[in-house]
Order: structure tokens, then sequence, then C-alpha cells
């Protein structure tokens, strides 16, 4: 008896899921309708294509991204009926998202192989191009379905075929500014994330004086700032208290809450007393070991610069 009723109770539920999901793609085929109504309607001059999404974007001779590449955008995120849905800091609307965006900054995103959805829409975007896309939840590759369309104002930035030589490059050129002929080392390291290779660059501006290195010493007091670097911009996010109260480098929690511990003080032991170095790390190895507060203050595609000097 109790297997006949278990084994009503398993179609039942396979019924139940079979008729959900009916459910969900006919509601997901007539927002597509609704979709494909709204922009006769209206007027869009935009152009459909294979995925379903209509894309208005002039013709350019420009290079386009490609699967598998990145990109920096700037984007602003609508549902049809005009209510803002999200956007990335350049649209400077403090009451949306203000935790995030707070800082500013493009969205760094990474075009799938094979293109889908909106990014096959992005492909065919010129860097330093605008373009309206518009797409249905089927297409919509940012949240869950919840059958509504959406336009996108988009601005893609920049297109960046190899993140880690893209990083490096602006690793190098914020570490070297301000900075006559510095000489910057590397460490090489992987991100737990992605197991993808990266590099910490680091340039000690001055060594500091004396004859003792700061290696195996269990304390160094410094005043530090960490900012956030992402095409020639530059934000503090994170410093001594004006820079100049002293904090214990070793061990104080705030300082290594947004730092990898052990690179930092791989390097600040290459210093003496009154010693001052700059670092940079790509945000995914700074994600991986700073608290939730300073993940949400610093755009994915950014390289974390720290400003040290050695106190006593």
């Amino acid at each position: 008896m109790n297997k006949i009723y278990l084994m009503v109770l398993f179609v039942v539920g396979i019924l139940a899921i079979a008729c959900s999901k009916e459910g969900s793609e006919t509601k997901l085929t007539e927002e597509e309708q609704k979709l494909d109504d709204w922009v006769i309607a209206n007027d869009i001059n935009a152009k459909k294509i294979s995925t379903g999404v209509y894309i208005s974007v002039e013709e350019t001779t420009t290079p386009k991204p490609e699967a598998g590449q990145y990109v920096l955008v700037n984007y602003r995120l609508w549902f049809l009926d005009n209510n803002v849905l999200e956007m990335s800091s350049y649209a400077d609307d403090a009451s949306m998202y203000p935790q995030k965006y707070v800082y500013g900054g493009p969205e760094l995103w990474q075009l799938t192989a094979p293109l889908v959805g909106i990014y096959a829409a992005i492909a065919k975007i010129g860097e330093g191009q605008n373009a309206n896309i518009y797409f249905s939840s089927r297409n919509n590759e940012f949240s869950g379905t919840d059958f509504k369309s959406r336009l996108m104002k988009l601005e893609l930035v920049k297109t960046i075929p190899t993140l880690s030589l893209y990083q490096d490059s602006l690793s190098y050129h914020h570490i070297a500014d301000g900075v006559d002929y510095p000489k910057i080392d590397t460490i090489s390291t992987q991100s737990n994330s992605d197991q993808k290779n990266y590099h910490i660059l680091y340039s000690i501006i001055d060594e500091g004086w004396g004859n003792e290195y700061l290696k195996g010493k269990p304390v160094v007091n410094a005043k530090f700032k960490a900012y956030y670097a992402l095409q020639k911009s530059q934000k503090i996010f994170c410093a001594s208290v004006d820079e100049i109260k002293k904090i214990n480098i070793i061990s104080d929690n705030r300082f290594h809450e947004i730092t990898a511990v052990n690179y930092i003080d791989e390097i600040v032991s290459k210093m003496k007393i009154g010693g001052t170095v700059r670092i940079a790390m790509p945000s995914v190895l700074f994600m991986e070991y700073s608290g939730l507060e300073y993940q949400y203050a610093v755009p994915m595609g950014a390289v974390i610069i720290f400003e040290i000097e050695i106190i006593e």
C-alpha cells in the first residue's frame, strides 16, 4: 500500500514539474511576442539578431569583441515601463545600489563562448560605441526569469583580449605614476577562484634608512592608503586616519582584511624604517582576501594600489 502511495506521489510530482516547465515556456514565448509588438508599436530602429535580442547601433569598421574576451562597459538597465533596474556608476544615481556603485567605474564582463543572449549583441559593438539593447527574460543573463523585457543603454569602453596583460599594464601605469624611472618587481601567483596566473607588482620608492631590513621583525608601524585604479582614474577607499595615524601593519586586522597578507608582508620585509613602497594587485586577488564591505567598493577589472610608509 505504501509503495503504491509513494508511486502515486512520484507520478504527481513529475506531472507538476512538467506542467510548471510548460507554463514557464508559455510565459517566455508570450513575453517574446510582447517585446516584438512593443518594438513595432514604438517604431524602434533596432535589428533583431539570431538570439532574439534587438540591438540599435551604428555601423562601424572598428574591431569588435570576440567570444572569450573581456569588455569594460558602462550601462544602465530599465524595464520597458521606464523603471530603472540596475546601472553602472556612470548613471550617477546614488539612490540605486548605493553601496555597490558609490565609488564608480565601468563593469567588467567576459563574453561567453559560444555567445548567447545579450553578449551576442555586445559582440556587434565597436570600442567606444554606444548601443541600445532590448531583450526578454529568455536572454536575461544577469538575474532570474521574471517575464519582463528590458532596455539596456550600453557604452563599450574597452575590449580586453587578455585580462592579465591588461591589468599588468594598468598596474605598471599607476605604480609608475609620478615616479621617475622606478624599479618595478613582480610576484607571480595563482587565483583560487579561476586558477589563472596573475602578477603583483611593487616598487620600493624609498628603501628607508639604516642598515637593518624589516625581515623577521614582529612589529612594524606604518601609515597607508589603498585605492583602486581603473583606466586613468583613481579612488581611495581605505586609509589610516588622515594618512597620519600609525597602524601595526603585521597584525592590524583593519589593514589585513583588505590585503593578501602573505604578499604584503613579503614585500614589506625588503624595506627599512622610513621606507615607502607602492604595491598593485588585480582585483581578482583582492576579492579573495578582502572583507565584503570592500569588495562592494571596487569595480571588477580594476587594480588595487597600496601605498605604505614605514614609520618605526
